[in-house]
């Protein structure tokens, strides 16, 4: 029997989305790889609400018009997550 996040994830497909895909999944991608490295770059502690949101902003605004995330493959998008997040952990986050 498959699991329910499947389930919906092939619904999402079927049903024409082009994100079809848990929020785990994106956060993968995404967001951990610069999230890391930024937090590694300045030896933080934890993370914190600013750092998370500086990343936030950083995935978005690297996103090509008309799109809900950037290539995740691109390393420009990771640099930027981590040169946010340490800037935003230096900043007593």
């Amino acid at each position: 029997m498959q699991s329910l996040r499947f389930l919906i994830t092939d619904a999402a497909k079927t049903g024409g989305s082009r994100i079809a895909a848990g929020g785990l999944r994106v956060l993968a991608v995404a967001a951990f790889p610069g999230l890391f490295a930024g937090a590694l770059r300045v030896r933080a502690a934890r993370f914190c609400d600013p750092m998370l949101l500086v990343a936030a902003r950083a995935i978005a605004a690297s996103a090509p018009a008309g799109q809900l995330l950037p290539d995740p493959l691109s390393g420009t998008v990771h640099e930027e997550v981590a040169a946010g997040v340490a800037a935003a952990a230096d900043a007593g986050g």
